[in-house]
Formats: C-alpha cells, structure tokens, sequence
C-alpha cells in the first residue's frame, strides 16, 4: 500500500520542523518565499498552502549539501584590458 503524504500548512510543518530541530532558523517567510519561487510545491487548500513534509525535509537536505564545482569567490581575477 502507498505512503500516504504527510501534508501540512505552513505554521504546522514549522512546528514539526521546530520538534526535530528546536535552534532552527528556518521561518514561515522563509517557507512562503520558497513556494513563490516553486522550490517547493504546494497544493493550495483554500487561501491555505499545504506542504509535503518529505520534500520539505528533501530540500532542507540540497540546501545544506555543500556545493561542487562552483567557480570559486575567494579572488578577484584580473581582466584583460582591450
């Protein structure tokens, strides 16, 4: 039998977020602007958004993953003149 989703509004799925981790500094505006630019889906319930916990977790999961081949930012490279 499939897993069901673990769906949450906003303020609820914070709170679970606070159980597992009480120091988080994750916020509501934090969640919100992340449903705007569509790096977490919603399903809206209403004027409520309702979050998956699973990809909630998925995504707090890429965001602390430390990131590989990125140029680095530590100088400041020379350009050439014309």
């Amino acid at each position: 039998m499939p897993e069901i989703a673990r769906l949450r509004t906003i303020k609820k799925s914070l709170a679970e977020l606070k159980l597992i981790d009480p120091a988080s500094c994750i916020t509501e505006n934090f969640l919100r602007a992340q449903i705007r630019a569509g790096t977490i889906r919603s399903i809206r319930a209403g004027n409520r958004a309702l979050l998956n916990m699973s990809d909630l977790e998925n995504l707090i999961d890429t965001l602390t993953q430390p990131e590989t081949g990125r140029a680095s930012c530590e100088k400041i490279r020379r350009i050439s003149e014309r």
